[in-house]
């Protein structure tokens, strides 16, 4: 119908018209004439179509807008958008080629470009439309939804989890990770912190979630022949006096002491009038005894 109208120079003042573009979401449309002079002719009269006046300008495709529009509408790329990101999430896209690879085709889909930024810990995403592209207006103005969407997508396939591990199993677990099996080991990384007591892991769900798995599995057994093991803690009280070393030995107080608490051992030296006591762990926690002279 838009065509036809245009085109009758009865109606509009028109000629012929090359093509019609459509934006019913934003309420308007480009007509495109064979000749430019027609859009002179159009301007010049009141345009009134199925008994309603409608709004006519010229469209200028350098600043992607009509003009004496007065709205800095959807015609006008969008400005960077910045996404906080967690850091580990931010080393993992650094430094594995898989994650960037498949980062940079998903933000290629929608027109965009990023940059990781580890002193600020987000991710700046670019428009890489232009005025030359084809439906660049209509690209332009849904360009921020669709790659927020694209990206937090991307990101909420990026697993990230961290696994505590107790500080008297460390050694003993770290050796035996270079023996868990992944199917791609570039889509996913295992980040270390023992003063933290902890493993991350990050990466592509599909990978990440069973190596995840997997170490869990290691550190239970390890926590397992832990609490099973006998391990023993020592602890020296010193600044007896000799008397009291001999009444403490008189007493058989070394004896009376393991009797009444079977998991520790007491033992007196008295060259050095001093008092060993080791007590015995259990999963990784003693059992304290409190006694005054």
């Amino acid at each position: 119908m838009i065509k036809l109208f245009f085109e009758s120079t009865q109606r509009s003042n028109g000629g012929p018209v090359s093509k019609v573009v459509m934006f019913k979401p934003q309420g308007f449309c480009l007509v495109y004439f064979n000749d430019y002079k027609t859009v002179g002719y159009v301007l010049n009269k009141r345009q009134t179509l199925c008994g309603n006046v409608i709004e006519v300008k010229r469209y200028i495709p350098c600043v992607a807008r009509a003009e004496e529009d007065s709205v800095h509408c959807i015609h006008r790329f969008s400005d960077p958008i910045v996404i906080n990101v967690s850091p580990l999430k931010i080393r993992f896209i650094e430094t594995s080629q898989f994650a960037r690879l498949a980062l940079d085709a998903q933000m290629n889909m929608c027109f965009a470009a990023f940059a990781l930024s580890k002193e600020t810990l987000s991710v700046e995403i670019t428009c890489t439309l232009t005025n030359e592209m084809k439906d660049c207006i209509e690209l332009a103005s849904n360009w921020n939804h669709n790659v927020q969407q694209n990206f937090n997508g991307f990101m909420n396939n990026l697993c990230e989890q961290d696994i505590p591990v107790m500080q008297e199993i460390w050694e003993k677990i770290t050796p035996k990770l270079s023996e868990v099996s992944v199917e791609h080991p570039e889509a996913a990384a295992v980040y270390l912190s023992k003063e933290d007591g902890k493993i991350t892991v990050v990466g592509m769900k599909h990978v990440a979630e069973p190596l995840i798995e997997s170490i869990g599995a290691i550190i239970d057994l390890a926590s397992d022949e832990f609490v099973k093991e006998e391990h023993w803690t020592r602890e020296t009280v010193t600044g007896l006096q000799q008397i009291q070393t001999r009444m403490l030995l008189a007493d058989k107080f070394p004896t009376k002491m393991e009797e009444t608490f079977p998991d520790i051992k007491v033992k007196i030296n008295q060259g050095k009038n001093e008092i060993i006591i080791e007590d015995r762990l259990f999963g990784g926690k003693t059992q304290r005894v409190e006694f005054k002279i």
